[in-house]
């Protein structure tokens, strides 16, 4: 186990250097940082932030049953028609 870690680093450091490593440290540090609870001021900021959100429109249009119905359709049709196509005949035994 401890050779695969070394060779794992020596790759690391061979391929990117000093810098890679630095990076890859940093990386690490910040998704340890994002893995913690979030402080009482945060929770209060995202209250704020999500009520500014809900007010604002996004300019998206809302997706129609059609639409979904139209595209679910066309994929299952699409299935069927490549299992047609792609389906080898039945080979006839001897008799």
């Amino acid at each position: 186990m401890t050779a695969i870690c070394l060779f794992a680093a020596g790759a690391v450091y061979v391929i990117g250097g000093h810098e890679f490593l630095r990076k890859l440290l940093q990386v690490r540090s910040s998704a340890t940082a994002a893995l913690q609870p979030p402080t009482q001021a945060e929770m209060q900021r995202a209250s704020q932030d999500t009520a500014a959100a809900a007010t604002t429109d996004t300019g998206v249009p809302s997706v129609s049953l059609r639409i979904i119905l139209i595209w679910s359709g066309a994929v299952v049709v699409a299935a069927v028609a490549l299992f047609f196509a792609t389906g080898r005949t039945q080979e006839r035994g001897r008799d």
